[in-house]
């Protein structure tokens, strides 16, 4: 699960639009791209939050396009945060 948060509404959409892009783009067998979506509560201490989950039963594949996301998200603007849990337990 990846998380993008901002102060500003549009950042965070932005980059994790542009994240999803770059692993759908890798096509990666067995990776399933779900998102990007609002997160469940939408922001947090003033800061908007998307999130994308990435899925996989091949856990060599997973790292795979999680490396394509971690690449993708160095042209994201420096105001933008980027949380990644890499097995999430509630989808909070």
């Amino acid at each position: 699960e990846i998380y993008t948060l901002s102060l500003h509404d549009a950042l965070p959409i932005w980059t994790a639009v542009a994240i999803a892009t770059a692993v759908r783009r890798a096509k990666i067998p067995e990776v399933v791209v779900i998102g990007p979506a609002p997160a469940p509560i939408e922001r947090i201490r003033g800061r908007f939050r998307y999130r994308l989950m990435l899925r996989s039963h091949d856990r060599a594949a997973l790292r795979r396009a999680m490396a394509t996301a971690m690449a993708a998200r160095a042209g994201a603007p420096s105001s933008v945060r980027i949380s990644l849990d890499v097995d999430p337990v509630h989808l909070l």
